[in-house]
């Protein structure tokens, strides 16, 4: 819930508060996938607010820590999702590059 108010606040170009409130949202425990989703948000609000080198970062990040198949699919479908709303075509390769790493990920458990 706390995710969806930032991506509203996103939307109207309030990208401080948004930050903030995800940040208040990595204090709280949260599922992996919700997890996931505040990053994606993160990396929407700084592509916003054209803050590139942020979203960048964020989304290594976010990477970094979806380490499995199933989560690197959920960050796929998120990038996705902003990809959809933003037709930012950065979200697109990122989407694409999870997607690859999970594919890894299902090769190497079998």
């Amino acid at each position: 819930m706390l995710v969806e108010l930032a991506h509203i606040l996103r939307r109207h170009g309030r990208f401080d508060e948004a930050l903030r409130l995800l940040d208040n949202v990595d204090d709280a425990r949260r599922s992996a996938g919700s997890e996931l989703a505040a990053y994606a948000c993160a990396v929407a609000v700084h592509l916003a607010a054209q803050n590139y080198e942020s979203a960048r970062k964020v989304s290594e990040s976010a990477r970094v820590r979806a380490t499995d198949a199933l989560l690197m699919r959920a960050l796929a479908s998120k990038h996705l999702t902003l990809f959809h709303e933003t037709g930012g075509s950065v979200h697109l390769d990122e989407a694409f590059i999870c997607l690859q790493l999970a594919a890894f990920e299902d090769a190497v458990s079998i």
